[in-house]
């Protein structure tokens, strides 16, 4: 989404800037800077009226919500070169402190006859000032951090961590049912964390679908979830107002039907077999609205940490409760909040897979081996899927190499029996059942999609283009997260865990080299952080990123497999492991704490302030404590204190960032926009949107009305042909889009013209004078007022009313 309004924002900028320079007003900001002792903002550039051949007169400097107005008088003239006449060096006065961060500053000059320019960089970008500050919270947080040290230092907590781990080893069914009830009790009372409330009371969702129940919710709604409430949820209701319901071909999205089942995550609800192994969405065949949403959200987190603290039992069932800890740990990480949960659902079905094989190979009897056969056939088709490589194949690799550990680390105690033979090939085919069912019914779209040139053509990334400081972001997210980053990042992509990698390092040889049980896993373990690392910064050959599918990972998508490595890890370490002789310890102990410290301060200080704008001291401090502690406790085999400290860590990055509400009670049409849509039978006609760049249209389609344009999974070839696309363009819209329609002057002296300002949008800008509406399938037309106004001068269609600032047009 954030993708979609970037681009819109480049468009606007560069038509701006076009309008502007056919006026004759040109011109820059060569330097800006900030003097906090005086409240000034000093900028140095040029601006010219070349039609009258005049400079600027006056300007007008904006930032955070102030203006500073500056006269000819104060203008101090740069006399460097023989054009001093347009250049200009202003200094701009603001009467209330500026806050500290990133701004944008609007440097707005003006002329005698009343012409006025926005002056951009000499990069066309928008100009920023960087305020140094140290924050409140950073100080609060220091002295959380201080709070939580001294607490774990004391014979209560370690009093109450014995009492704790004894309770979870001795209840451990108790506890899965009570949090499988805990569940149960927020689906029934509707509680999401998702912001579909953006997609409802947006423009579009107000003028179109009419919502029922509260409101009310804690924290704010998160735009950045763009891709769960601006294309998944859209998508959802879509499945809920089409007729007959839950379609594998939604009829509504594109003139050709959009199939469903190429969407991946949590997916939709479709009235098909392979519906049984995407159980996020069984809440919609059985549920009311409010609690099927609710469904939704709530079980990627839920499942994943009873699923995750399964996978761990069966690997070290002496650490139950080391390893509950972990496992809601893991859970909170900012990395799995920032991508609406997303992550844990994409980790449960590869951990509930590996503990059924786990099963399996330790089974005696047929029924057993045949029940976890089932299990572990259901759990890979439910990872499939999800329909999303980087992560199937991230965590496909570790927990492979987990297994295969698991196996020889256990080999004297397994032994292969007909039945286990048996069992493997129930698995195939249970998953051939699954995966063929939906193959059936997707295969075209699926090789259409495979055809594009995004996501279909990334099969073969080598990686190593990731840089040092972007693999270590996870410090930030104690900030960044809730508070925001620099316009060079975002919330979901800045995530990440927080990496400790020379004690990570330290224990997994000493483990190697001295732990008896787990060896093999914990080599495991370290061969995949050490390949991934590899992937990163190195870089694999080409015909090793086909044969391993790591050809289709991002270098920015395998945090969560490493996340999850890390966590093992954790929950193998063993008494024993870093104990060494004194001198040689505090040497080790010593080299781990120092590399840390630096790697924190050296990521922190050298991030870009357009990455990470609110640093400070005291938030550097504050990691490099929270960090040197985790290590020392590791070191001195305190785990349960180094949990702790993370758990508060990771809690208190995504408290402030999961907006807790109340799901809507019921999504219907809006009765008016529904007959505007509608012919005299009251059957909905094929409507085109204008603007809205693609949510609009598919905003539309959620209500029931059949649109032209929308979010498109792949390119509807019919739309393109019924449009007379030529075959330049043809690169341009073959790629998952949002497909969005404005109006404008094509290029290229024709009807339309395309363009793709982001790998995952197209955008057409039509000529409505000319444009031939009912050629693409459209009997209607919407429009936000803003395009209605020229929409009006068209001969092709008429208008026929208007609703909540949506206005209608039927085409002749």
């Amino acid at each position: 989404m954030f993708k979609i309004l970037f681009a819109s924002l480049l468009s606007f900028f560069a038509i701006t800037a076009w309008s502007t320079e056919k006026s004759g007003i040109i011109g820059s900001i060569d330097s800006i800077q900030y003097l906090p002792d005086s409240n000034t903002i000093l900028v140095q550039g040029w601006a010219w009226d070349s039609i009258n051949k005049s400079a600027a007169d006056a300007f007008e400097v904006s930032t955070q919500g102030q203006k500073s107005e500056i006269t000819i008088n104060k203008i101090i003239k740069n006399t460097k070169d023989d054009n001093s006449e347009k250049n200009f060096s202003i200094s701009a006065n603001f009467p209330k402190s500026l806050k500290g961060g990133l701004s944008e500053v609007e440097v707005e000059a003006k002329f005698e006859n009343k012409k006025s320019i926005k002056l951009k960089s000499q990069d066309h970008k928008t100009p920023y000032i960087h305020i140094e500050q140290i924050y409140t919270r950073h100080w609060i947080l220091l002295i959380i951090t201080l709070f939580v040290a001294f607490f774990c230092s004391t014979k209560k907590y370690l009093a109450g961590e014995k009492k704790l781990s004894i309770f979870l080893e001795i209840h451990q069914k108790k506890i899965a049912t009570t949090l499988t009830l805990i569940f149960f009790l927020l689906v029934s009372l509707g509680i999401t964390g998702s912001s579909i409330r953006i997609f409802l009371e947006g423009p579009f969702g107000n003028a179109s679908i009419q919502t029922e129940g509260n409101n009310k919710k804690i924290f704010k709604t998160q735009t950045i979830r763009g891709d769960e409430w601006g294309v998944l949820m859209p998508n959802v209701i879509a499945q809920l107002n089409h007729d007959p319901k839950f379609p594998i071909v939604n009829k509504n999205i594109g003139i050709e039907g959009q199939n469903m089942g190429v969407i991946g995550m949590t997916g939709v609800p479709i009235a098909q077999l392979s519906a049984i192994a995407r159980p996020a969405t069984w809440g919609y065949f059985f549920l009311p609205l409010r609690n099927a949403l609710a469904w939704q959200w709530q079980l990627p987190f839920w499942s994943c940490l009873l699923a995750v603290w399964w996978l761990m039992n069966l690997i070290k069932p002496e650490s139950t409760g080391r390893n509950f800890a972990l496992s809601f740990t893991f859970c909170i990480a900012p990395y799995a909040a920032a991508w609406s949960n997303w992550p844990l659902y994409a980790a449960l079905f590869p951990c509930l897979g590996t503990a059924a094989a786990i099963k399996i190979a330790q089974s005696r009897e047929w029924k057993k081996s045949i029940f976890w056969a089932l299990f572990l056939g259901y759990s890979i088709s439910a990872w499939i899927l999800t329909l999303y490589p980087p992560w199937i194949v991230t965590t496909g690799t570790l927990l492979t190499l987990v297994m295969i550990g698991w196996l020889i680390d256990n080999k004297k105690s397994i032994s292969i029996a007909s039945h286990q033979i048996t069992a493997l090939f129930l698995t195939c085919i249970v998953i051939f059942i699954f995966i063929g069912s939906w193959w059936l019914d997707t295969s075209e779209a699926v090789n259409t999609l495979k055809n594009t040139v995004y996501p279909g053509q990334r099969t073969l990334l080598t990686g190593g283009d990731n840089g040092f400081l972007w693999a270590f972001r996870g410090y930030t997210n104690l900030e960044s997260l809730t508070f925001g980053t620099g316009p060079w990042a975002n919330q979901s992509e800045i995530s990440s865990y927080f990496w400790l990698p020379a004690i990570t390092i330290w224990l997994c040889i000493a483990g190697i080299s001295r732990g008896k049980k787990h060896q093999w896993i914990l080599l495991g373990c370290l061969l995949f952080i050490i390949f991934h690392c590899c992937f990163l910064f190195l870089g694999i050959p080409s015909w090793m990123a086909k044969i391993t599918q790591w050809g289709r990972v991002p270098t920015n998508r395998g945090d969560l497999a490493m996340g999850l490595s890390f966590f093992l890890i954790l929950s193998l370490a063993s008494t024993g492991w870093l104990k060494t002789s004194k001198y040689k310890h505090q040497i080790l102990l010593t080299i781990s704490i120092s590399t840390t410290a630096w790697l924190i301060q050296k990521e922190l200080l050298e991030l870009p302030v357009e990455v990470f704008p609110r640093n400070s001291p005291v938030y550097i401090i504050s990691i490099i404590i929270i960090a040197t502690l985790i290590t020392f406790w590791i070191a001195k085999n305190h785990i349960g204190k180094s949990i702790t400290l993370l758990w508060v860590t990771f809690f208190l990055s995504t408290i402030g960032f999961n907006p807790l509400s109340q799901s809507p009670k019921n999504l219907s049409p809006e009765k008016i926009t529904k007959e505007l849509a509608s012919d005299e039978k009251g059957t909905p006609l094929r409507t085109l949107v204008i603007g809205g760049d693609g949510l609009g249209a598919q905003t539309l389609a959620a209500s029931g009305i059949p649109t032209v344009n929308g979010i498109h999974y792949y390119p509807h070839k019919e739309l393109w042909q019924s449009m007379e696309l030529s075959k330049e363009d043809w690169q341009i819209v073959n790629r998952y889009q949002h497909l969005g329609f404005s109006t404008g002057t094509p290029s290229g002296k024709k009807s339309y013209s395309v363009s793709s300002a982001a790998m995952d949008q197209v955008s057409v800008i039509i000529d409505p004078l000319e444009f031939e509406f009912k050629k693409i399938g459209a009997q209607r037309v919407a429009a936000l007022e803003d395009q209605a106004a020229i929409l009006r001068q068209s001969s092709k269609i008429y208008e026929i009313g208007s609703h909540k600032g949506l206005v209608w047009f039927a085409v002749k």
